[in-house]
């Protein structure tokens, strides 16, 4: 869950937000509409926020920074930094693929990225495990 989702299942609209915590409209609006990255956010602003919605501050620093979009059959796709990357578990090392910047018109073709990164992953492994197979070829592995 992210902080958009709290706030619609809460039933708490952005101005209400606005008014509990003292702050600008816009610059709220920005914060949950992740326009404005929670690292770059004063520790003040980002308190009175979590206070204005019922949270503790780690709870709201969390709900911010990590939006989560439904897994994928491929792992899991989060937002850091207005970026979108891939989390997938490859024999148990978790590697993290960058997809593409944050785009409400990029949101649709996630899915395909994701299939996209896990294939080149797979295609650079086979061609590196090919290389090795060259370069420890020697004649007398033959027979």
């Amino acid at each position: 869950m992210n902080i958009k989702d709290y706030i619609s299942e809460k039933k708490i609209s952005i101005r209400k937000l606005a008014e509990n915590s003292g702050m600008p409209y816009s610059t709220v609006n920005d914060i949950i509409n992740g326009k404005n990255d929670i690292d770059r956010v004063s520790v003040k602003n980002a308190l009175s926020l979590a206070k204005a919605c019922g949270v503790s501050f780690d709870y709201f620093y969390k709900l911010c920074k990590e939006d989560v979009i439904p897994q994928t059959k491929y792992g899991k796709i989060i937002i850091r930094n207005k970026k979108y990357y891939l989390e997938k578990r490859i024999k148990n090392n978790t590697l993290r693929f960058y997809l593409c910047n944050v785009n409400p018109s990029n949101r649709q073709f996630i899915p395909y990225m994701a299939k996209w990164a896990v294939r080149k992953y797979y295609d650079r492994m086979a061609e590196e495990r090919k290389k090795a197979e060259v370069r420890n070829w020697h004649p007398e592995n033959i027979l």
